[in-house]
Order: C-alpha cells, then structure tokens, then sequence
C-alpha cells in the first residue's frame, strides 16, 4: 500500500507532467509560453523533488533565448544541467517526453554561437548527441537531432551535417510515428540540399512547411520562412523569396522568435541585393537594423554577420575606411571558431580593405 507521502509525490510528479504537457503544446505552435515557464519553475520549487525544477529551469531557459536573451537563457541551462543527476533523473525522459539534460544541452549550443563561441557551441552539439545516443530513448533521440544538431549546424553553415542529422531523424520519425520529428528536419533537409547545390530542395522545405501546419507547429516559423526565402532565391524564384521573408516577418510581429529578429532583417537584405542595385538602400537600412538588434541582444555571432554583409555594401560603394572600422573591432572580439566560415570572410574581407 503507498503511504500518504508517497501518494502526494505521485500527484505531484503527475500534476507537474501533465502542466509541461500543457507548456509544451503552447511553446510548439508558437504561442507565448513564459508565463506557463515560470508558473511551473515556481510550483516545481515547493516540492522536494528535484527533477520538475531541472527541468523548469530548461524550459524557461529555452523561452528566454526566443526573446533574444541569450545570457540569461544560457545561466538558466547551466543551471539545469549542474542539478542533473544521471541516476536520479534518468525516469524524467518518461515523465516529461525526453530527457532533460540533452535538451538543456541542446538549448545551451544555440546560445554559445548566439554569444560568440562558436567551437564551444559546436563541441555541445556534438555531446548532445552522443548522450541521446546512449540514453536510448526515442524521442529524446528526435529531439537532439532536430534541435541539438540540425538547427545549430545551419547557423555553423555545415550543410553536410545538417542533411545526415536530418535523414536521421526522418527515418526515426516515420518508424515511430513522430510527426514533429518529421515537418521540421524535412524543412532542415531542404536547406542543406539548397545550400550544397546538388537539387534546390525546395520540394522538401514546402513539404515541411506543410506538415508543421498541418499539426499547428508555429514555433521557429519566422527561421523557417527565412531560410525557405534563402532557397527560393537561389533557385532564382524571387517572387516566392519575398512571399516567405514576409511571413517570416510576419512571424516576428507575433512577439514570438524574437532571438531570430536579427537573421531574418539581414536575410530580407541579401534578398535585396539580389534584387539589383535599386535596393541596394532598402538592404542597408535592414543590415543597419540588424546589427543594432544583434547589439541589443549581445550576440557577437548575429553582430559579426550583420556587420560583414555592411562591410561589403560600404566597401563597394568606396567608404572603406568606414568600412573596417565597423568590421575589424567585432572581428578582434573573437577568441575561437577561425575555422567558421563567417570568421573566414569577415578575415578576408579585412584583409583586402588592407590591401586596398
């Protein structure tokens, strides 16, 4: 017979799974969800238990970095993480969905190439990986997949990574019927094969994109509508690149994925200059924007990127003086990831203002 205490501990482990249940449906379809975070972080605080208040600390963490608070969302992860136990928790993959410490993980590589340390952030993907594999647990597999690789493998810009991470967690998701899994590793998939050059992979983002309405999946519609905007345009489909950058600012308009603001006003930029030299002020005044937002957000990453797409629109309109004082500052903050291809031509780009 279970004793009263023990009873209680029942109630409240399943009273705090079915409220990340509720969460969790609110944070996928892109809902605001903060309210939800911080409710469950403070109930989880009133019960001995350890493993709902870990995993309250995840989950208000991953909402901070979609306002664009990537320091707070990263403290809040480690958090999570220094409080996981590998023995104690290891049921909570069963009870919330997936396990908590890959997720936080997971959460924790966005914000450390959001915050400049873009090998630190690719060593943490990796980990995530390699513990999701050994926990063995399904969708704990899907999640480190779709969110511990294949997301932070598009901001690293290694397509290679992405597809076969992608393929993956399409073959795990039509086994074992997990549509989440399924709508946005297929939008992942398309990028990577877009950005490789072999097919256009427009016929996979569409797919994707179809599924993630299909089930009412609105979170990340603003990156997602970007990096579809990016494939249209290279297969020279301009029309449809301007419809998507629209929806992915229409997106941002919600309040929701505010971390992606900046990335998606530098992409509607590279539309532009796409566009020919009659834009060329439209796409000035979006990289202006976001640099200013990647200021705001402290993020170095999204900073450096913003910064050297200006660069080359003032280098090649002559003020390159101008030019590698916006430049070379953000560039000499860095302390690792020379190897990345924004740090290779942000450097090359420096070095031929040099030169000049």
């Amino acid at each position: 017979m279970v004793t009263d205490g023990r009873s209680a501990l029942i109630r409240s482990a399943a009273d705090n799974a079915g409220r990340e249940e509720f969460k969790a449906s609110y944070y996928v379809a892109g809902r605001s969800s903060v309210e939800l975070a911080q409710r469950f972080v403070l109930r989880a605080e009133a019960h001995l238990e350890t493993g709902p208040r870990l995993n309250g600390l995840r989950i208000l963490g991953l909402e901070r970095f979609h306002e664009g608070r990537f320091k707070e969302s990263l403290a809040l992860e480690m958090k999570a993480l220094d409080a996981y136990d590998a023995v104690a928790h290891r049921d909570l993959a069963h009870r919330f969905g997936h396990d908590p410490r890959i997720a936080a993980a997971s959460c924790q590589a966005w914000n450390l190439w959001h915050l400049g340390f873009p090998d630190r952030a690719a060593r943490t993907s990796e980990d995530a990986l390699s513990w999701a594999r050994e926990f063995g647990h399904a969708n704990t597999t899907g999640y480190s997949l779709c969110f511990g690789v294949t997301i932070p493998n598009i901001w690293f810009r290694r397509p290679d990574l992405v597809e076969s991470a992608a393929r993956e967690a399409l073959r795990i998701s039509e086994e074992l019927s997990l549509p989440l899994w399924h709508a946005w590793p297929q939008i992942h998939l398309g990028w990577a094969l877009s950005q490789q050059g072999d097919v256009p992979g427009l016929d996979e983002i569409e797919s994707g994109l179809r599924e993630a309405r299909h089930i009412g999946a609105g979170r990340f519609e603003a990156f997602h509508q970007s990096l579809a905007a990016d494939a249209y345009a290279r297969a020279g489909r301009h029309d449809d690149a301007r419809a998507s950058i629209a929806k992915a600012f229409a997106a941002l308009a919600s309040g929701q994925d505010l971390g992606f603001a900046a990335e998606v006003h530098r992409t509607r930029a590279m539309l532009s200059l796409r566009a020919g030299a009659g834009e060329r002020g439209a796409a000035e005044a979006d990289l202006r924007r976001a640099l200013q937002i990647a200021e705001q957000q402290e993020a170095p990453s999204l900073q450096l990127r913003a910064a050297r797409d200006l660069a080359r629109v003032l280098a090649e309109r002559g003020e390159r003086s101008q030019t590698a004082d916006l430049l070379a500052p953000i560039y000499a903050w860095f302390t690792e990831g020379f190897d990345t291809p924004d740090l290779k031509e942000a450097k090359a780009l420096l070095d031929e203002l040099a030169a000049a």
